[in-house]
């Protein structure tokens, strides 16, 4: 049964026990990931010879992480709860593809795809024509940009940060917000950094501000913001407007996909 980890000492010699040729993985969390979910009491983890199980608690669901070396789960592995997964892989990778319909086995249903789409290191985007006002977002804008998240996105599904990472992005510069003429927080955008790129990960507007350029501008200015290192996103390939939009600011396809799963 999977048990809570209580600190990272004892989490990780599960993690090493898996890192070794073949071993299948949904998984690119960093140490710090590991360690802030530690910290917040939301991992849980079940590790066998033959791969490795990990929750990340969520209210009212679960994020499941794995590792397996073959496709197979040991007897009486269980939990209780929703749980959603993703499952990102390159069309050459025929056990990541294999993993997918090993986990609908499991119980888990296909609930849609993406695709990721990739722009060039040192492409600049036009800022374009809108009467919004780009600013990074505040530490006052917190209660705002957090009604967007609310109001756009289904945490279940979109990876969409809790509340306290949410103020951590703010605070560490990595949420932009478009302004209307009335002062009022009409959209933001929430960005990840890596090493050498950035990713764009959510971008929502009040309904009375949208179809302005507002996303538009605020995709053009988190690549300013990032000195136009290679930008990196996700879209569902249900969901062509976006994929329009970011096509046309110069994004292309590179190969990798996705599958998001869900267990009632």
């Amino acid at each position: 049964m999977v048990k809570q980890i209580q600190s990272y000492e004892e989490l990780s010699p599960l993690l090493s026990a898996q890192l070794k040729r073949g071993v299948m993985t949904n998984t690119a969390l960093t140490q710090e990931d590991w360690r802030r979910e530690i910290a917040g009491g939301t991992l849980w983890a079940e590790g066998w010879d033959g791969g490795l199980i990990l929750l990340r608690r969520r209210e009212g669901y679960a994020r499941l992480n794995f590792y397996l070396q073959e496709l197979a789960l040991p007897a009486g592995l269980n939990w209780e709860g929703p749980t959603v997964m993703e499952i990102a892989a390159r069309p050459r990778d025929e056990a990541l593809a294999a993993a997918v319909e090993f986990w609908k086995g499991q119980g888990f249903k296909e609930l849609f795809r993406r695709v990721r789409m990739t722009l060039p290191k040192g492409v600049a985007i036009p800022l374009g024509d809108c009467p919004l006002t780009p600013r990074p977002a505040q530490p006052q804008d917190l209660e705002r940009v957090w009604a967007l998240y609310q109001a756009n996105y289904d945490p279940m599904t979109s990876c969409m940060p809790t509340r306290d990472e949410l103020a951590r992005d703010i605070q560490a510069g990595n949420v932009l917000c478009a302004i209307a003429p009335d002062g009022t927080v009409a959209g933001m955008q929430r960005f990840l950094r890596a090493p050498g790129r950035v990713q764009p990960q959510h971008l929502a507007f009040d309904p009375a501000y949208r179809r302005q350029g507002g996303g538009w501008l605020l995709m053009a200015c988190c690549a300013r913001q990032t000195d136009y290192v290679r930008n990196v996103l996700w879209v569902r390939t249900d969901n062509p407007g976006p994929r329009r939009l970011y096509e046309r600011m110069g994004y292309v396809p590179d190969g990798w996909g996705s599958t998001a799963l869900y267990r009632p």
